[in-house]
């Protein structure tokens, strides 16, 4: 039997979470099988990774004969010779603007199979201009032959859109490498980092500086245990177009002293590590990879009620949920977690071995090995 060629387009080569689920799907279906491409749109370190697992990377966007961008035209032009090259069977996307990128370069009968990861549902309040990014995602739900969500939660809610069914959609959930996060002998290295004493709790998170992740949220929380605890820490990393913004904010509330602006990171198992609580308290989410790979570190997870979250927070067992913008709630969780350091220490190991058992990379990637085969011989 013939190898089966797959190309995914990615938004990005840079780390991020797309491109480690894309990275993790060619590492654990191997080349035997499959032959792969990886397209994105500017060269950045994870196209070396998925050459070096022996798939092929290739810019659509950067024209390096030129020095610059290509057109959105050009760039459509460029995705088709790629796919006419490589002959492919499936061609695989991951955001709304790469599924309608692909939609303009190939028409209504490609003559390959398309498949769209819908990793994030977008709401008008997202971001600026959400609207329109809410229009275009909806316009790429119908612009594939089989629609991927990453949470049982986003499935349901996409099985109320006209012309979506269970024939034209599966989910698979996310998942991650679980042991690759899990970093204790980093700890004590990591928090000297930060000056840290041995019995500073730390809260952390690390992600992109940006509206839906309501970071404010975040620091209004950590007013109040700034106040009743202030030797706790609260480490953000990460970097984004409300970097600013959100520092003078700290400011402003009067917890800048107990705030760590860590910037870009790299070493996310280390800073894991390092931690005693991840936070998180977006507004929008599909299935959260932050929050499994905190909660694989043994870490407690705080995350708010949105998306497919409830898929892997049981609160008070696997980490604490608590409903969107609330703010109190928050505070409660994060104050509960200084007050109470055995349950925290027990709520991190059960979410640990919670997320070993049911999101293994392993079930995510048979799940998308299935999907391939039955889309390739429909």
């Amino acid at each position: 039997m013939s190898r089966i060629k797959v190309l995914h387009v990615v938004p990005t080569f840079n780390d991020c979470s797309i491109t480690r689920i894309v990275q993790n799907i060619i590492e654990h279906l191997g080349t035997e099988e499959y032959d792969w491409v990886v397209v994105g749109p500017e060269p950045a370190e994870m196209a070396d990774v998925y050459e070096k697992l022996g798939a092929k990377a290739q810019l659509y966007s950067f024209d390096a004969s030129v020095g610059h961008n290509r057109s959105k035209m050009d760039q459509a032009k460029a995705l088709k010779g790629y796919i006419t090259e490589h002959n492919s069977d499936i061609v695989h996307t991951h955001t709304p603007t790469t599924t309608i990128l692909t939609w303009l370069a190939t028409g209504l009968k490609p003559g390959f199979k398309r498949m769209y990861t819908k990793h994030l549902l977008t709401n008008p309040g997202d971001r600026k201009w959400g609207w329109i990014y809410t229009l275009v995602d909806r316009i790429s739900l119908y612009q594939t032959e089989l629609l991927v969500p990453v949470s049982k939660t986003m499935s349901q809610l996409l099985l109320n859109y006209p012309g979506l069914n269970s024939k034209n959609m599966q989910p698979v959930q996310n998942a991650i490498n679980h042991n690759y996060f899990y970093a204790p002998e980093e700890r004590e290295a990591c928090r000297a980092e930060f000056g840290l004493a041995p019995d500073q709790v730390l809260f952390g998170f690390a992600g992109r500086l940006e509206k839906m992740k309501r970071l404010d949220l975040m620091l209004e929380g950590f007013v109040d245990v700034h106040k009743k605890h202030p030797e706790a820490r609260l480490l953000i990393a990460g970097v984004g177009s409300l970097e600013q913004e959100l520092k003078d904010y700290a400011t402003n509330l009067g917890v800048s002293e107990g705030v760590i602006w860590a910037g870009w990171r790299s070493d996310i198992p280390r800073l894991l590590a390092a931690f005693d609580v991840y936070v998180q308290s977006s507004v929008n989410e599909g299935l959260s990879l932050s929050l499994l790979e905190a909660m694989a570190a043994t870490k407690v997870a705080v995350g708010t009620d949105v998306g497919g979250i409830h898929e892997i927070i049981e609160d008070h067992k696997t980490g604490i949920i608590i409903p969107p913008y609330d703010i109190k709630a928050l505070a409660n969780a994060m104050n509960e977690m200084i007050e109470n350091p055995d349950l925290r220490l027990q709520i991190g190991q059960t979410a640990r071995e919670f997320v070993d058992k049911h999101f293994s990379v392993a079930r995510m990637t048979s799940d998308y090995d299935r999907l391939y085969h039955q889309l390739v011989n429909k």
